[in-house]
């Protein structure tokens, strides 16, 4: 037996057809309760509360119920680690 560790904290899934939403109903089923639950389908107000609730606003674009203005590429992103 694998030891995989599970990374993902939690994925948002927006926006999707309804053909997938159907076909999430079925997958699902099949995975581990603590991976599913990290899986969250966006399809009404109430998953859209949550996700701003836990994502924060200020990182949001507006056309997701954020503030957030301008987004930046992640290619683009520069972190700045300082001396150690």
């Amino acid at each position: 037996m694998a030891y995989y560790p599970q990374r993902l904290e939690k994925l948002y899934m927006l926006n999707m057809p309804w053909f997938f939403t159907s076909c999430w109903k079925i997958v699902s089923r099949v995975l581990e309760k603590s991976t599913s639950e990290k899986i969250v389908m966006v399809t009404n107000e109430k998953g859209r509360k949550q996700l701003i609730e836990e994502v924060g606003k200020e990182v949001l674009p507006e056309e997701l119920g954020g503030n957030a203005k301008v987004l930046v590429p992640l290619q683009d992103v520069q972190v700045q680690v300082p001396p150690t």
